[in-house]
């Protein structure tokens, strides 16, 4: 059985505009996105390998996973002590993510904007999720759960500022 590092945040998300950020360390396979279901550190699931689970990827550029499925986003990979963006609006079920301060869409580098719904990725309604949360989170696809390394920032992060919030 493959085994995920995968890491959620304990603060649930259920309604309203969301922003937080990773700063990308080192490591092979990183993700980035939400989830659904709070995940522990090793687990069988990969971030984005169910229906209510979304992940910007370094290991493939800079493609979306969602229910195990691969979609292209972005043109710009990921690389070490880039900080990735990640805009959540839970009342119009949609998610955004950005690299340094640019936010992206579907295969570009940018011209994704939160503030008017520009490159948003349809999610679905938090209230149809199985426990009506989502969770920010960060790991990797390695399968051998060797990890990937990430600071994360939901506001007040010592480590380093907001970079983009919307």
């Amino acid at each position: 059985m493959a085994v995920y590092g995968v890491n959620t945040g304990t603060f649930g998300l259920s309604a309203g505009k969301w922003y937080f950020e990773g700063k990308y360390i080192s490591g092979a396979y990183a993700q980035i996105g939400i989830t659904d279901h709070v995940m522990t550190h090793l687990t069988a699931d990969e971030l984005g390998g169910t229906a209510n689970s979304w992940a910007l990827q370094q290991y493939s550029g800079e493609g979306v996973r969602n229910n195990n499925s691969n979609s292209s986003f972005g043109a710009n990979a990921i690389s070490a002590n880039e900080i990735v963006n990640v805009a959540l609006d839970l009342t119009n079920s949609r998610l955004y993510f950005g690299i340094n301060g640019t936010w992206m869409q579907a295969s570009s580098a940018s011209g994704g904007d939160p503030t008017d719904g520009t490159g948003a990725i349809s999610i679905t309604a938090v209230a149809s999720t199985e426990n009506g949360f989502y969770f920010p989170a960060c790991g990797d696809y390695d399968g051998a759960g060797a990890g990937s390394v990430w600071e994360m920032n939901f506001g007040g992060c010592p480590a380093f500022a907001l970079s983009s919030a919307v």
